[in-house]
């Protein structure tokens, strides 16, 4: 059988591990974090080219 796809969605089981594991940084900042990688993840960037 197939492994199921991951979901692109921020899961509470995801973001509950992130704020065991880093009890110094606040809720707002983890949770931003952690969607700003699966924004990342989700679409095709290109890297910024400096001049």
């Amino acid at each position: 059988m197939n492994k199921p796809k991951e979901s692109n969605k921020l899961s509470k089981k995801k973001l509950a591990k992130a704020l065991k594991d880093n009890p110094d940084l606040s809720f707002r900042f983890v949770k931003q974090a952690l969607t700003s990688h699966l924004e990342k993840e989700a679409v095709n960037l290109e890297a910024y080219k400096f001049n």
